[in-house]
């Protein structure tokens, strides 16, 4: 997702600041301790805003959020077809066959997840 630097200062206010966004090709990872972006070498607020770098249209530049993957959560013990009359939906045993492969399916994603 992007959004504005703008924007970004907003969830910072709103202590919703990303743990990790990309700007101008870089990865830039939250510092809570100065409330700024670092790319290992240097601030991304405190450098980019400072006298020397300074561009008004810095505030409308976008950055791309970089979203932690998430787990794929199994069905429940007590899954259940909601609203379906059919004979599939009736027989327990059946029920529980489908959420048990259905559970085995997402394990595997999530392996492969971890692994990418």
């Amino acid at each position: 997702m992007k959004i504005k630097i703008i924007d970004l200062f907003n969830k910072i206010a709103k202590e919703e600041a990303p743990e990790k966004i990309m700007y101008d090709g870089d990865i830039w990872n939250f510092d809570v301790s100065v409330q700024d972006y670092s790319d290992g070498t240097k601030y991304l607020f405190a450098d980019y805003m400072s006298d020397f770098a300074y561009k008004p249209e810095f505030l409308n530049d976008e950055v791309e959020i970089i979203e932690e993957e998430k787990e794929i959560e199994k069905l429940g013990k007590n899954f259940t077809f909601e609203n379906d009359t059919s004979e599939l939906a009736k027989n327990d045993w059946q029920v529980s066959i489908i959420s048990q492969k259905i559970n085995e399916l997402v394990d595997e994603i999530n392996k492969l997840k971890k692994e990418k």
